[in-house]
């Protein structure tokens, strides 16, 4: 439940910074990055234990998220196509071909890596960390945490210098969508779980478990300030082709600690109604995902035609929020229910894994 909220949360905030735009871009920054770190966390959690007995199987667990989430990506960027059609564009073939093959992130070029369907990068980077996660676990688990420790710190600091070197308008195909890059997040998070399985992580984990409710509820708060004002600050004090990803990993390390401790030891922090409403999100995250963009683009498309776009702002946000959660609930029913109770037909442990 502390995980689904969680995702709620990241959901929220990439569909605020495309409805809201550029003045939000911060927001979906922030988003991408706990996805992939709650990717890294939770696939360890589930299957660390398999993958050390030899028991992983990669190329079925690689269908089964392709089967989570392949035939609305599809869906998705036929979309991207009619619209892109519709606004006088030419169909161009390998961005179109690398799209569909979920590839356009290697190619190291904006264009192809936001083509047809901008958020399909995402996909792509997840899938070359599905494709690697059983090596990535095994050496993660069994280095020496001295030489793990000497690692990360020469890939933070090979990570920082390229930040300060790339220029700004390179940022978007190199730090923020290119997968080898992006291997980063997802590698805090698999150091996340074996921190948390270490005996120092039971301690600390005990500890923060043990805290009274009011504290607890106070540390969370003080912990969605601080994150805010973060995301404001980097609006407003950093370049604005500049990409951030390095300032949101504590955040999400600490997200996750805190909330599966509050789950553990206060689990009716999680029956608060705003809480719920982000489980709600987190249990609908891959489809509203996935359909979003599409939904966002009819009700522009609507208002525009309708006179209603500039006069009436608020009202836009408002009916994009029902679009996008009717649209998504549509996905979930018709399209992702139905294929994966076909493959459920075939494997009794189905596990709530991956990035969604």
């Amino acid at each position: 439940m502390s995980i689904q909220a969680l995702r709620g949360f990241a959901i929220l905030l990439i569909v605020l910074s495309h409805v809201v735009g550029r003045s939000f871009d911060f927001g979906g920054e922030s988003g991408v990055c706990l996805f992939f770190v709650i990717s890294g966390f939770v696939l360890s959690l589930a299957y660390t234990g398999k993958v050390g007995d030899g028991l992983f199987d990669s190329k079925r667990f690689i269908v089964r998220q392709l089967v989570k989430f392949y035939p609305l990506t599809f869906v998705s960027i036929l979309f991207g196509v009619v619209a892109q059609w519709h606004a006088g564009y030419a169909l161009d073939c390998p961005k179109l071909l690398a799209n569909l093959l979920l590839v356009q992130t290697w190619f190291c070029s904006e264009r192809f890596a936001l083509a047809y369907f901008g958020t399909s990068w995402f996909l792509c980077d997840i899938l070359f960390f599905y494709l690697i996660f059983k090596s990535l676990n095994i050496r993660i688990m069994r280095v020496r945490m001295s030489r793990l420790f000497s690692v990360c710190a020469f890939i933070m600091a090979l990570y920082f210098m390229c930040v300060v070197t790339i220029p700004d308008e390179k940022f978007n195909w190199t730090l923020y969508t290119f997968p080898v890059f992006r291997l980063i997040d997802c590698c805090i998070g698999i150091m996340l779980y074996r921190f948390v399985a270490s005996e120092s992580g039971k301690s600390l984990f005990s500890k923060t478990c043990k805290q009274p409710y009011s504290l607890q509820c106070l540390g969370v708060s003080l912990l969605l300030l601080l994150f805010c004002l973060t995301l404001f600050a980097y609006r407003d004090l950093l370049p604005v082709n500049f990409r951030g990803v390095a300032l949101f990993w504590p955040f999400a390390i600490i997200f996750i600690l805190y909330l599966m401790a509050m789950e553990k030891h206060h689990p009716r922090f999680f029956s608060l109604p705003v809480i719920n409403v982000f489980t709600s999100l987190g249990n609908l995250s891959m489809e509203i995902f996935l359909t979003h963009d599409m939904a966002i683009y009819m009700v522009n498309i609507i208002m525009l035609h309708l006179g209603l776009y500039y006069s009436c702002p608020f009202w836009v946000v408002c009916v994009k929020a029902v679009c996008i959660l009717a649209l998504a609930w549509l996905a979930r029913k018709c399209v992702v229910d139905p294929l994966s109770h076909c493959f459920a037909r075939q494997s009794c442990n189905i596990v709530e894994d991956g990035a969604f």
